[in-house]
């Protein structure tokens, strides 16, 4: 790459991150006030954002699963995972499926993305699913593998961001993993509350330059 072109890159990426963060921010200002009435409404078709049916989140869907780290056990296997904003479960079922993990618990703050995900996944029965704010929903034991895709653009505030990022990290156990995942440019804001986090290590970052949507997969570790 010439020294042209890496400073068009930058200076495109710059004002894409700048746009992004308005977005992030207006979104917030429209979503919230509206809270699950939005949703609702997002959800009054089947598979809005065509998780199921898009080659581009199959590729996505793909990169992630290659990325996950093993558990930090003999058997490299997860006892348990949980799944932020797991929509209608279409990640959630190859999970489930992988053999990279016991048990898969999914949560979505959209009662009719629950209902769907669960007709999906009726005949696994490693698979929880559950209705609800991620911080406010009662789980069980830490999970050594937490995700969060494309989830973290919808939480409207920077306090938002870091709320997440604690109770992700209180989720996690020690030695456990973190994957996010989200459009890029902006996820360089959207992770940076989890990559500057006292208790988390960065792992790997990759941004794939997808012609229809850019985006970045983050990997971080739990310290003590």
């Amino acid at each position: 790459m010439s020294l042209t072109e890496s400073l068009v890159r930058r200076v495109r990426d710059s004002s894409r991150l700048v746009a992004s963060v308005a977005e992030f921010y207006l979104h917030g200002a429209v979503l919230h006030p509206w809270g699950s009435r939005y949703w609702a409404w997002r959800y009054q078709k089947n598979d809005p954002w065509s998780y199921a049916s898009s080659p581009y989140e199959r590729i996505k869907y793909e990169r992630t699963m290659a990325v996950l780290p093993k558990a930090p056990t003999p058997d490299g296997i997860h006892e348990q995972a949980l799944e932020v904003g797991c929509s209608e479960g279409v990640f959630t079922d190859m999970l489930a499926r992988s053999g990279r993990v016991k048990k898969v618990v999914g949560v979505d703050v959209a009662a009719a993305a629950i209902d769907r995900a669960r007709e999906r996944c009726a005949g696994l029965s490693n698979i929880e699913l559950l209705h609800g704010d991620v911080r406010g929903v009662p789980l069980s034991a830490p999970f050594s593998l937490v995700l969060c895709a494309e989830t973290l653009s919808h939480m409207g505030s920077w306090a938002n961001l870091r709320s997440m990022a604690d109770t992700l990290v209180e989720r996690l156990s020690v030695g456990g993993s973190l994957v996010l995942v989200d459009s890029y440019p902006k996820a360089r804001f959207l992770h940076r509350p989890f990559r500057t986090h006292r208790k988390l290590s960065l792992i790997e970052t990759q941004v794939y330059e997808d012609p229809f949507r850019p985006y970045m997969i983050s990997v971080l570790s739990r310290r003590p």
